[in-house]
């Protein structure tokens, strides 16, 4: 039997792919965080796997979703106090092979070009300097936003 702070901490090595951190272990559960912005990448099947397992439990946020540095991505424990070893190496197999279940892939800086037709902007209807940033700006580093300004 493995107890279950041991248990989670190495489920979640075994999860971490790149841009992937954990945190000390707290009432039997770890926190998976992103180590840098970009985006999440969960590898459904291997979490439904894990999932299926008894005793185990590996949350996570959607896949392709953005993620910024620090920000908690997912959470796993065992249920009882204790987990027998053979369903935790299973779990741990399901973790990590074919790959990582969990990485964060970095953002690549990309041009943003906008063709507007018709009268909208000439008539005041719509403003690019209060929609982008709405729409634009959480991908793109704050202090590069505002030099395109």
């Amino acid at each position: 039997m493995v107890h279950e702070d041991e248990a989670a901490i190495r489920l979640a090595r075994h999860s971490a792919g790149s841009g992937i951190g954990w945190d000390e272990p707290n009432q039997g559960r770890v926190n998976l965080r992103a180590t840098y912005d970009g985006i999440l990448k969960v590898q459904v099947d291997q979490l439904n796997k894990i999932n299926g397992l008894d005793n185990v439990i590996m949350s996570t946020l959607h896949n392709n979703r953005p993620v910024q540095k620090d920000q908690n991505i997912a959470g796993t424990r065992v249920i009882p106090l204790a987990v027998d070893a053979r369903t935790l190496q299973e779990a741990e197999k399901n973790c990590s092979e074919p790959a990582p279940l969990l990485s964060v892939k970095t953002f690549h800086p990309l041009w943003v070009g906008i063709v507007a037709t018709g009268s909208l902007q000439a008539l005041g209807r719509i403003s690019f300097r209060i929609i982008l940033p709405v729409k634009i700006c959480p991908l793109i580093p704050s202090q590069l936003w505002t030099a395109m300004l």
